[in-house]
């Protein structure tokens, strides 16, 4: 209960050390990063060929639809 009672006495303080936790965390993002998400191309490199953010967004999505594909024909199969 003694402990309890020392947070409570002291709750502002803890509150502003969290607020002020918080604000440091978001500005140091957004300015020793130039500031929120940034896209780097190319974003691999295989066999000494780069692969692009938009080539790489294709191939994944061409997977998805023959994952979905082979998973409505094993379906199918097992019904």
């Amino acid at each position: 209960m003694a402990v309890i009672e020392k947070i409570r006495k002291r709750s502002l303080l803890l509150l502003i050390a969290i607020g002020g936790a918080m604000i440091l965390f978001i500005l140091s993002d957004l300015l020793w990063k130039g500031g929120g998400r940034r896209r780097i191309d190319p974003i691999a490199k295989v066999l000494n060929e780069a692969i692009s953010y938009e080539e790489f967004d294709y191939k994944i999505l061409e997977q998805e639809e023959f994952f979905k594909c082979n998973m409505e024909i094993i379906i199918i199969l097992l019904q």
